[in-house]
């Protein structure tokens, strides 16, 4: 199982270009450093600083009375099914369903949310000791001018400027190797754009439209920019340790169809196709969170996979794409707020509606705050009982992808 979230990618490639100059909290768990010397805590809570990584965590340790490990809380362990993740999302077949979760386990863990406060934005991130949880970035300077496009700087000398996230991968990728899968990640070009322009989250992206709508020029400019030193970064995190990359177009629901089309896939393609010159064999994975309107047209991307939200029906959605489009998701997170029946229910629905490969089960956006840990337990505790021999009817089942 995983546990990631984009935000803290965004903000540590807005420090590294001089577009964020203040305090800015983020999302994100605790760093393998601090949790490897604390025997209390199994390392399966380990996330990277900075968009560094997030650990693929698919070994589970289930809730077992009177034998064996008794949390209801992942742990890892070594076994034949340490890389199913990695496998699958390289195309391979499995006996079931990979599972992992985007947001990370400070978001609803008690463990962690008593670390909230504890330390500043920087100190955070730059430690990959430290624990940090927040509200995301703030921008103090946003772009809004010519002059302010002009000043981003093209990502160069990332080690040099993010070296807390080399050092939080190697050390992720040291504690996992052999356990779990490393999954990299970093914000899409224009949800970096956005974040930037609108100085913070926003419901309506008003002063990034109206970039894109009065001066599309000067937009194409910022956009270039991000594209490449988002490709970038994302070579740098699988150089240090990620064996697959996620790219999280969060404010995707922001866009109408046309808008995505011009503004936001070609430099998600940009982004996508540098990381894949040079690492071919990586795996990618792409998230437009609320674009399941425009899904025909994250087909032909430059990823391997697309990760699907809540919205759309699963069944759909590989009709939608073809057979040979892979796909993550898309249990609707809301379910791991009822009743374990219902996780059971909803995870062997997905499951089945996705059919027997080309399918690594996620939810359709992150863990809500409210969620109880021993909900996470049941999802993942389902998904791995949710074998394809168990779950599928062969003669109803979608076309396996080619």
């Amino acid at each position: 199982m995983v546990y990631a979230k984009a935000s803290i990618a965004y903000v540590a490639i807005l420090l590294a270009l001089g577009v964020s100059r203040s305090e800015a909290f983020v999302p994100s768990t605790a760093g393998a450093a601090s949790l490897a010397k604390d025997s209390r805590r199994a390392t399966a809570w380990s996330s990277a600083r900075a968009g560094a990584a997030a650990v693929g965590l698919e070994q589970h340790c289930r809730r077992r009375r009177g034998a064996g490990c008794g949390r209801s809380r992942p742990c890892m362990s070594s076994s034949d099914e340490h890389d199913i993740l990695l496998r699958v999302a390289k195309g391979e077949k499995a006996e079931r369903a990979p599972v992992w979760l985007m947001r990370q386990a400070g978001r609803y863990m008690s463990a962690f949310r008593k670390y909230s406060d504890k330390y500043p934005f920087r100190h955070r991130s730059e430690n990959p000791g430290d624990r940090d949880r927040g509200t995301g970035p703030v921008i103090s300077n946003p772009i809004r001018t010519k002059a302010d496009v002009e000043a981003v700087r093209v990502m160069e000398d990332i080690d040099g400027k993010l070296p807390f996230v080399g050092e939080t991968l190697k050390a992720l990728r040291s504690e996992t190797e052999g356990k779990s899968t490393l999954i990299g990640f970093v914000g899409a070009p224009w949800t970096l754009a956005a974040y930037s322009i609108e100085g913070g989250s926003s419901k309506h992206a008003l002063h990034t439209k109206k970039m894109m709508m009065e001066d599309p020029t000067l937009f194409h400019s910022l956009m270039t920019k991000l594209a490449n030193s988002i490709g970038d970064y994302a070579c740098y995190q699988v150089e240090n340790g990620a064996q697959v990359i996620q790219v999280f177009e969060s404010w995707a629901h922001q866009m109408i169809p046309s808008q995505f089309e011009t503004f936001a896939k070609p430099y998600a393609d940009l982004a996508m196709s540098i990381l894949k010159q040079r690492h071919p064999d990586v795996p990618v994975i792409y998230f437009a969170n609320g674009g399941s309107s425009y899904l025909e047209s994250q087909r032909d991307t430059q990823a391997d996979m697309i990760s699907l939200d809540q919205f759309v029906n699963m069944r759909s959605a590989r009709e939608r794409l073809g057979a040979s489009v892979p796909v993550s998701g898309n249990v609707d997170p809301l379910v791991l707020l009822g009743p374990t029946s219902g996780i059971k229910e909803a995870v062997r629905s997905c499951v089945r509606d996705a059919g027997s490969s080309g399918h690594i089960l996620n939810l359709g956006h992150g863990v809500l705050q409210t969620t109880p840990e021993s909900s996470v337990a049941a999802l993942v505790d389902s998904a791995k009982e949710a074998t394809y021999a168990s779950v599928l009817d062969r003669e109803e089942a979608p076309a396996p992808v080619a």
